[in-house]
C-alpha cells in the first residue's frame, strides 16, 4: 500500500520568486501556464526579506483572475516541504 496519495491535485498553485517582471505578469502567465492554468500564485520574496505590497496598474492587471499572495522565503520553504508533490 502506498505511503502517500500520489494522485493529481484538483487545484494547482504556481510558486514563483519575486523579480524579473511585474506581479501582474507573473500572475497572468501563471494562469495560462499549465493545460488548465494555475488556480493561484504564491510569490515568495528574497531570503530574509518581508513580503511587500503588490500593486496592480500594469497592462496585465485587468487580465488576472486568480488569487495572488506574497510570502517570505522561509514560508515558501516550509510550504514546499510540507506540501510537496512526493507527498501527494
Amino acid at each position: 500500500m502506498p505511503k502517500y496519495n500520489r494522485t493529481m491535485c484538483s487545484v494547482n498553485f504556481a510558486v514563483v520568486p519575486r523579480g524579473n517582471c511585474t506581479f501582474a505578469e507573473k500572475a497572468y502567465y501563471s494562469q495560462l501556464a499549465s493545460p488548465s492554468g494555475y488556480q493561484a500564485i504564491i510569490v515568495y520574496n528574497d531570503p530574509h526579506q518581508a513580503p511587500i505590497p503588490m500593486a496592480g496598474g500594469h497592462k496585465f492587471a485587468d487580465k488576472v483572475q486568480i488569487p495572488v499572495v506574497m510570502v517570505t522565503y522561509a514560508c515558501m520553504e516550509s510550504l514546499l516541504y510540507k506540501y510537496n508533490a512526493d507527498k501527494g
